[in-house]
């Protein structure tokens, strides 16, 4: 499992797949037209999803501008719980030399927290090591990550992505408030198995920044969070990803 170890510090903030955007990036559009094959896309819609455990390969592009490296992302979700044995038998400098890709990076087991996810821009299925993978968007590879360095937690981040997840009634969700009122809800964790009842004393092991608060709630009703091309995510220290529960992305049914 060659280099496995370094590049998992690498993909930590891209709990699912993202393209993380700073002010003056490429639009998604750009980026996927940047691509060296064309994609027929379909919609990829995932059922029963909470709970369940995925992976993600990233597929390093080639940069023609060393400031901008994108790569093409991979998520297993439609077709296994991304095996442990099959992680660790992963050779990232094959998958590289057979993808002819400038570097493979692999995003680690994480389990969705919403009951149910659509992609609307979904291509090929690829197999990295025998695990079964689907094509879901192309990636702006932040530069701190490249160099090996950790995200700050609770500092946001705008990502492109045209995606719809949701929460059910009487499910609980988890959630951070930020200093401004803004939810943000859980969309992943690492793969911990933790129980539920475990979230619910996460306060004391978040660190949380000033201003920050943590809750869990059961819904009353459906909760849809629709990002049509643009959202914004925040990551806590325990490598939890939240997604901004906006007005114009938040909608109960």
């Amino acid at each position: 499992m060659k280099n496995i170890f370094l590049l998992t510090r690498l993909a930590h903030l891209l709990g699912s797949a993202l393209m993380a955007l700073g002010p003056g990036s490429a639009t998604a559009q750009t980026l996927t037209d940047g691509a060296a094959v064309k994609r027929d896309f379909h919609v990829a819609k995932y059922e029963n999803t909470r709970g369940r455990a995925y992976c993600e390969i990233f597929l390093v592009r080639n940069p023609t501008n060393p400031a901008e490296i994108d790569a093409d992302v991979y998520n297993s979700t439609p077709f296994n719980d991304c095996p442990k044995d099959k992680v660790a038998a992963l050779d990232l400098d094959a998958i590289k030399n057979e993808s002819g890709a400038a570097k493979v990076i692999f995003n680690p087991r994480r389990m969705w927290m919403a009951d149910s996810y659509t992609f609307f821009q979904a291509a090929e299925k690829k197999s990295f090591g025998g695990i079964d993978m689907e094509w879901l968007a192309v990636l702006r590879v932040p530069p701190q990550l490249s160099s090996g360095a950790r995200t700050t937690p609770y500092q946001p981040a705008t990502i492109a992505r045209d995606s719809e997840k949701r929460y059910l009634k009487g499910k609980p969700v988890l959630e951070l408030i930020s200093p401004d009122g803004v939810n943000w809800i859980m969309q992943s964790t690492l793969d911990r198995a933790l129980p539920l009842a475990t979230f619910a004393d996460l306060t004391d092991q978040l660190n949380l920044a000033q201003g920050w608060s943590f809750r869990i709630r059961t819904l009353q009703r459906d909760l849809v969070m629709r990002s049509k091309g643009l959202a914004d995510i925040v990551q806590d220290p325990m490598l939890n990803v939240y997604e901004a529960c906006t007005r114009d992305v938040c909608r109960e049914e």
